[in-house]
């Protein structure tokens, strides 16, 4: 297996975000609205915003909100022994995001334990990011139990699936556990058998890469484990399309056309299958071909952009637009602590969180002292 990297983290979270802000200006638009406002080669490249800023949508914002809780809960299991369950850390932190966007809560939930969490101080996760309708109105109005999934609500959306690739980065040494964990966490919010065995499927290609397997071969090795759980039959048939598709050897816009809306998680994943697989001599290019093709650009573009962050890493246009993100230094940080909690490592910047965090007098001789570090720093609830 291969040693994990900190740029294969770094490139799938950024690789993401460049996806959803690169598709955000073309949201809702057709492909002949698109060419008739950027001409017949479609939106190229980042469109800035009066903050010289390029616009993250909700999907970025429930990413970091994701990696939050991944890494308390990691962290957690690593030091007792034990879980706390990855659904109620995980459903806090969506009800922690709802609350800094100022909408209604499901819980009476004490609001200064919302805000006893870190992000609570970054003012671009309160800029208003509108989700998916029906995963805000199930954290508007429904409470998860502790150790139970919501599985009540029959919700099929994109939502969850953009949010999971985290999932498959803490656990890609357990392809089961990633598989297993994504489809717990996205069944919070959707209880459709499409949307979470499509979350369970993206994980494992995540996970499948960070140990260094080609593309291909992650794919295959999602779609076997999917075979195996029930009602997995419209998924496979979708990615079975995207397969199918991607062998030919012209691509254009109205293919789009047969993975439907592409508003619906199967959909969704299926279309950034088939993307990265034709996309793989430029992530650039798998990323302006992604948002130029479907109303839902951006979702797909984010998808495509992990997967392909990680299989490719960012070009040279990745990288330039990446400096121009809304939130590119958290999201550098918080990759970076990310990987230091999987290798059980310190950040180099410990003499300056000492300071912040009063912790000087902790000796760093034990990896579990290590993990409780990240504890004093991340687990606030």
């Amino acid at each position: 297996m291969k040693k994990i990297k900190y740029d294969n983290i770094l490139n799938c979270i950024l690789g993401g975000a460049i996806g959803d802000a690169l598709g955000g200006p073309v949201r809702d638009m057709s492909y002949d609205l698109i060419v008739d406002k950027y001409g017949k080669r479609g939106l190229n490249g980042l469109e800035i915003d009066c903050d010289n800023k390029a616009r993250v949508s909700a999907n970025t914002q429930l990413t970091i909100f994701t990696i939050d809780a991944v890494i308390k809960e990691y962290t957690t299991k690593f030091i007792y022994g034990k879980s706390r369950y990855m659904t109620k850390v995980m459903y806090t932190n969506y009800i922690r995001w709802q609350y800094y966007q100022g909408r209604k809560i499901s819980i009476n939930m004490d609001k200064r334990l919302l805000k006893d969490n870190y992000l609570y101080s970054v003012q671009e996760l309160k800029y208003e990011r509108y989700p998916e309708q029906r995963m805000a109105d199930i954290l508007e109005t429904e409470m998860i139990e502790e150790e139970t999934e919501n599985e009540n609500n029959f919700n099929d959306g994109w939502a969850c699936l953009t949010k999971t690739a985290p999932i498959g980065l803490v656990y890609y040494e357990d392809l089961e556990k990633a598989f297993d964990t994504a489809v717990k966490v996205a069944k919070l919010t959707h209880g459709h058998p499409n949307a979470y065995l499509s979350c369970g499927v993206l994980a494992v290609i995540i996970a499948s890469l960070m140990q260094g397997n080609r593309l291909e071969v992650a794919i295959q090795t999602a779609i076997d484990m999917l075979k195996q759980k029930e009602n997995a039959s419209e998924v496979l048939r979708y990615i079975a399309l995207a397969l199918d598709l991607a062998k030919d050897k012209i691509h254009y816009p109205e293919k789009f056309d047969d993975f439907g809306l592409c508003d619906q998680a199967h959909e969704t994943l299926a279309a950034a299958i088939y993307v990265c697989l034709i996309g793989q001599d430029s992530i650039s290019k798998a990323l302006v071909f992604s948002v130029n093709n479907s109303a839902y650009g951006n979702n797909i573009a984010a998808i495509v952009g992990q997967i392909l962050g990680i299989y490719l890493g960012l070009d040279d246009v990745c990288k330039s637009w990446s400096t121009k993100l809304e939130m590119y230094e958290l999201i550098k940080d918080i990759s970076n602590d990310l990987f230091c909690v999987i290798t059980n490592k310190l950040p180099k910047q410990i003499d300056n969180y000492d300071k912040e965090l009063n912790t000087n007098e902790m000796k760093y001789k034990s990896v579990k002292n290590i993990a409780k570090w990240w504890l004093i720093k991340y687990d606030k609830i």
